[in-house]
């Protein structure tokens, strides 16, 4: 038997959001992961997807959310009263475009997104930005929950290299290229978690192009 995801066996393959019936929903576009303490290898490339996705939806007249992240005063990262806190230029949002401060990896806690959402009617998200693993995961996996139809686009996320848990631990290596696992295969395996059930999983071309 070929491998299957949850969606498959139950006959459930939704279609990716579109501008008409989904929000686009940029989560953690910020300088902390360009030019901070977490910069990410696949940024340059997902933010240039982003801006297309983005471009895309504001020429279809869909909903736009930016969601940032702010941790407390003097601290190592998104520092909300330091410079890498600000949301990169190619996806700076317009006048109209809500703009929802979180301090967890779940965009869903402690925001007015939902309430966003809501509102405009949106049953459906489409997520992109930073990074897969943590904050565009925990969104996904919550907004499932929450009921929504859920699209993450596999080309306009990224992530960074994470170490394993034994070299956490201090474990000696034999070689030292087994004690991380490297952003590009973990964004994949992430991808692949969140497709199993959680999300449809598309292209930022896919959605551009609405094939």
């Amino acid at each position: 038997m070929s491998a299957q995801t949850l969606l498959s066996l139950a006959n459930a393959n939704p279609a990716p959001g579109t501008p008409e019936n989904a929000a686009l929903i940029l989560i953690d576009a910020q300088e902390e992961y360009r030019s901070g303490a977490l910069p990410l290898p696949g940024i340059k490339g997902a933010l240039e997807n982003a801006a297309s996705l983005l471009a895309h939806w504001r020429a279809k007249g869909g909903l736009v959310v930016h969601i940032v992240h702010h941790s407390g005063p003097g601290d190592v990262i998104f520092d909300p009263n330091g410079d890498f806190v600000a949301i990169l230029p190619e996806v700076v949002p317009q006048d109209d475009e809500a703009i929802h401060i979180k301090n967890v990896p779940n965009s869903f806690g402690g925001t007015g997104l939902q309430e966003s959402l809501e509102k405009a009617g949106r049953k459906n998200i489409v997520l992109a930005g930073f990074m897969t693993h943590l904050c565009v995961s925990t969104t996904a996996r919550a907004g499932h929950e929450l009921g929504y139809g859920v699209t993450v686009v596999s080309d306009a996320t990224a992530t960074r290299d994470l170490p394993l848990p034994n070299a956490i631990a201090g474990a000696e290596q034999a070689d030292s290229t087994a004690s991380f696992i490297a952003a590009d295969k973990l964004h994949q395996a992430e991808l692949t978690m969140l497709g199993d059930i959680f999300a449809t999983i598309a292209s930022t071309q896919t959605l551009v192009s609405g094939e």
